[in-house]
């Protein structure tokens, strides 16, 4: 076997294995199994408007990336991300979030620019917030993987 092809094999791999950690990470199953609408509202919701601001989400998200940065060196890597990789790779495929496929890593004030995407697709009317409806949607669900 010449080592290109052992290097393909390796990546090939690589691939697998973290897609089947991201899948145990999860239980196998969606956060909208775990998390409803009104459960995200009641933990997000700091102003008690009966809904989660972009302001309310970042913040959640700024909290959760404190906890996912073991090492404190400032930035999380597939490791520390747990899941949330399928929504990066998701992203990526999109055309976006080019920097986690050149370092494989995220800043905070990157993982906030994918929480601000992800909070903007979740949001379809437009209104700046997300009620517990727009929260237990796909896209709510995808949000809410980044903020807990």
């Amino acid at each position: 076997m010449c080592v290109m092809e052992a290097m393909r094999l390796l990546r090939c791999a690589a691939v697998v294995l973290l897609a089947a950690g991201a899948w145990i990470v999860l239980g196998g199953s969606s956060v909208s199994a775990q998390t409803t609408g009104t459960d995200a509202i009641k933990m997000f919701d700091q102003d008690g408007d009966g809904s989660i601001d972009l302001k309310e989400a970042k913040a959640a998200a700024a909290a959760e990336f404190d906890k996912m940065d073991k090492d404190h060196e400032g930035t999380v890597d597939n490791e520390e991300l747990g899941g949330r990789v399928t929504l990066l790779d998701q992203q990526l495929q999109e055309g976006r979030f080019r920097f986690w496929k050149i370092k494989g890593t995220l800043t905070k004030d990157q993982y906030l620019e994918l929480v601000e995407t992800q909070f903007k697709t979740a949001d379809p009317d437009n209104n700046g917030t997300l009620d517990a409806k727009e929260l237990e949607s796909k896209s709510g669900q995808e949000l809410l993987k980044l903020l807990q």
